[in-house]
């Protein structure tokens, strides 16, 4: 792992572009994604937060992660 300050400021310039990416996120996609992927909740988990089915958590992560996804390559 390259330590460079080249190296440092790529990361971070990488970190800053997906932090963007899920503000950009609407709120419902934002939420499920921190709880599910940034905080490591199981799915039945989220579930019980969001009052939701576990396959519904399933089917809104999907769709979230491709919004992220394209609005992250977008920019």
């Amino acid at each position: 792992m390259s330590t460079t300050p080249s190296a440092i400021l790529s990361k971070k310039e990488e970190l800053d572009k997906l932090e963007n990416a899920i503000d950009q996120l609407k709120p419902e996609h934002r939420e499920i994604i921190l709880l599910a992927k940034i905080e490591g909740r199981s799915y039945k988990e989220v579930a019980e937060k969001l009052n939701k089915s576990i396959d519904m958590v399933g089917y809104l992560l999907s769709q979230a992660m491709m919004a992220l996804a394209q609005t992250f390559w977008k920019n």
